[in-house]
């Protein structure tokens, strides 16, 4: 199934985790992926899987949180490419498990100029290229805080609420325009960093097993597949989704009958 073949597609924090296994999947069905992040390294190693795969990668490094770096970025996706098909803004930053009292106004800061500030400087760069050429989608990442709150992590929540309103207020602004524009919720996914926080606290997988009916973690190309039927034209009627994969943490919880 090449259902993105000649498409151009941008991935955003495709260095590792999910970002990089929604790259692989959309360069293993026909796309040419522009994989994008911070760190020269994981992208090389992004992009060296791809091309070992017999895909196509272009490497452009981009901190989303600074505004002349993705300028410079989108001037250069706008310079090699003739279009630009679809775009899965996935980088994030998590300040990690702390009261709000106990953040400091830097590791606020920086949640916030990643996740809110920086998904909407992507966006409107996407919306510039995307309106000009008659169309495209977007695929932002949320979570199941984007629904519900999280102790411990109220400032990741407070973005990634946000990021479900914007993509439902921007899904309205540009339907009529070809440009379709959703949002894909995770849960717990089995990535390096959630694989290493596991081994330092093993008490982790227990509450995993307490509070996702499915009782384990996501692959990364589970949600990648949630993702590429979300970017294809498979959905071209979606637009303002805001789609959970989340093993049905978010459903509700059982409770075990007394034995």
């Amino acid at each position: 199934m090449r259902n993105f073949e000649g498409k151009t597609i941008l991935v955003t924090g495709a260095g590792s985790g999910i970002g990089k296994a929604v790259a692989l999947l959309l360069a293993e069905r026909g796309a040419h992926v522009i994989v994008a992040a911070r760190r020269a390294a994981q992208l090389e190693e992004t992009s060296a899987a791809i091309r070992e795969a017999g895909g196509g990668a272009t490497i452009v490094t981009m901190d989303i949180a600074d505004n002349a770096s993705v300028a410079d970025a989108f001037a250069t996706i706008g310079s090699r490419f003739e279009r630009l098909d679809g775009a899965f803004n996935n980088a994030g930053l998590s300040h990690g498990y702390k009261a709000l009292l106990d953040l400091d106004e830097d590791e606020i800061r920086a949640v916030l100029e990643t996740n809110l500030y920086g998904t909407i400087a992507c966006m409107r760069h996407e919306l510039r290229l995307m309106l000009a050429q008659g169309g495209g989608a977007i695929l932002n990442t949320g979570s199941t805080t984007s629904l519900t709150g999280g102790g411990h992590i109220a400032v990741y929540t407070a973005t990634k609420h946000a990021i479900a309103g914007l993509t439902k207020s921007t899904a309205i602004e540009y339907a009529s325009s070809g440009v379709r524009i959703n949002c894909l919720c995770p849960g717990g996914v089995k990535t390096e960093m959630t694989v290493a926080a596991q081994e330092q606290d093993p008490s982790l997988q227990g509450l995993i097993s307490r509070i996702v009916p499915m009782k384990r973690m996501a692959e990364p190309r589970e949600i990648a597949e949630v993702a590429c039927f979300m970017l294809s034209d498979a959905a071209s009627f979606m637009t303002g989704s805001v789609v959970l994969a989340d093993g049905g943490q978010t459903v509700g919880f059982s409770v075990a009958p007394a034995e």
